[in-house]
């Protein structure tokens, strides 16, 4: 069978079948779009802790920042404060002596009455627990 008489065997195909290749791309391509926001609601849900640092008053008191500059400065300041005061980044259970992020999956199936809150590693491993494997970044 020669090249050509193949290509008029595959064209002949295509003719009778048109509504099934349609289908059927169709098909693998949901699939891929299902696949590919799959992915993205996995990215999504991964997050990781953000750390302040504290800011100099000479960075605030510098004449050449704008007024913008400054009041994001400022506000981080705040943030800053607010954070130290609510510095619940890790949370265990009463049930396990196992501590997450509070973002985390395993964080979030934690009864909110059965929750502990630490402020840093450190605190945590003194009370006996210790970082849960499927928590990113402990």
């Amino acid at each position: 069978m020669s090249l050509i008489e193949k290509i008029k065997k595959v064209k002949k195909f295509i003719d009778d079948n048109k509504k099934e290749l349609f289908i059927s791309a169709s098909f693998i391509l949901m699939a891929f779009i299902a696949f590919g926001l799959g992915r993205m609601s996995v990215l999504e849900e991964q997050k990781y802790p953000i750390w302040f640092e504290e800011v100099g008053e000479e960075k605030i008191a510098d004449k050449s920042q704008s007024a913008d500059s400054k009041a994001q400065i400022a506000n981080s300041k705040s943030q800053i404060t607010e954070n130290k005061e609510q510095n619940r980044i890790l949370v265990g259970s009463k049930n396990s002596n196992l501590y997450h992020y509070t973002w985390c999956s395993g964080a979030k199936r934690i009864k909110e009455e059965n929750k502990i809150y630490f402020s840093s590693k450190e605190e945590a491993e003194k009370a006996g627990y210790k970082p849960a494997g499927n928590c990113e970044g402990l």
